[in-house]
């Protein structure tokens, strides 16, 4: 989606950025822009960023599900991306990916979750902060990502997706971390970009996704066939095909004759004489560095 000066995108497991439905601005101000993304179980994924303001650093803040926050910095006019978290290693990345939700008919979880919790899952939010050009270097330190537990059947979750983090990916080059201050704290988020993303068969149930074209099958191949065999022939083809019946069924052609004169007929003889048949027709920011 592109808002504001920024391009933010997601990708799936082959590096082929996502479609986008029902793309609209929200809210009172302006600065937040949503759609929805065809999400599929057990496939990973990756967001990505462009600047094309070129004005300012900014910071990327990601947040999944409405719970799991990371950070990228993004100079001016840069892009980048984020596969994953890293949860243990510095030079090891476990990717993002979708996964079936969990649910359970324990009465408990409808206590323990809340609805702010149930509104924010299933969301992938990128928030753009403009911040100070000079950013502090920090450590590295371990991202905790505990992922969505399950919820009760009966918060119309059924056949939902969530995010969990897959094997771990190892990297070339290390990446650090980096602090940066908000250029306006007043301000928050210059833009808000909230990808809703649900399995292929729900988006196109509430008509939010179009969907899949018809297979070519075999009766479909037929009727093409026959479409194709109904075509006009060119002058020089054209030729009237009569099966042989017995010996006394002749077949003539109209080669000599322009097309706009009357078709071939088949004569038959029949004791002596022929007869005619008719034609067929916060302030704070914790980031980590570029991806």
């Amino acid at each position: 989606m592109l808002h504001r000066g920024y391009d933010i995108w997601i990708t799936d497991d082959e590096g082929r950025r996502m479609p986008e439905y029902k793309m609209e601005v929200e809210g009172h101000n302006g600065k937040t822009v949503a759609c929805y993304i065809p999400s599929e179980s057990g496939k990973r994924f990756a967001i990505h960023w462009k600047d094309y303001n070129g004005l300012h650093t900014s910071s990327m803040s990601m947040v999944v599900d409405g719970t799991h926050r990371v950070g990228n910095v993004c100079r001016p006019n840069d892009h980048g991306h984020r596969i994953g978290i890293r949860t243990d290693h510095a030079e090891v990345y476990h990717p993002f990916q979708f996964a079936a939700l969990r649910t359970t008919d324990d009465d408990s979880a409808l206590l323990e979750t809340k609805a702010h919790a149930l509104e924010k899952l299933g969301t992938i939010e990128v928030n753009v902060t403009r911040v100070h050009s000079h950013v502090r270097r920090a450590a590295f330190r371990p991202q905790a990502f505990s992922g969505v537990g399950a919820v009760h059947e009966r918060s119309k979750k059924l056949g939902a997706h969530c995010v969990t983090l897959g094997e771990g990916v190892r990297v070339r080059r290390l990446h650090g971390r980096c602090k940066s201050r908000p250029l306006d704290p007043r301000e928050g988020p210059y833009a808000t970009f909230t990808f809703r993303y649900r399995p292929a068969a729900l988006l196109q149930a509430q008509g939010i996704m179009p969907p899949p074209a018809p297979e070519a099958g075999p009766s479909l191949a037929k009727h093409e066939k026959v479409q194709a065999g109904n075509k006009v022939k060119t002058r020089s083809e054209a030729r009237v095909q009569v099966k042989s019946e017995a010996a006394d069924v002749i077949e003539l052609s109209d080669d000599d004759y322009p097309m706009d004169r009357k078709p071939s007929v088949r004569v038959k003889r029949e004791l002596g004489r022929r007869t005619r048949v008719k034609p067929d027709l916060d302030d704070v920011i914790d980031l980590t560095l570029d991806d």
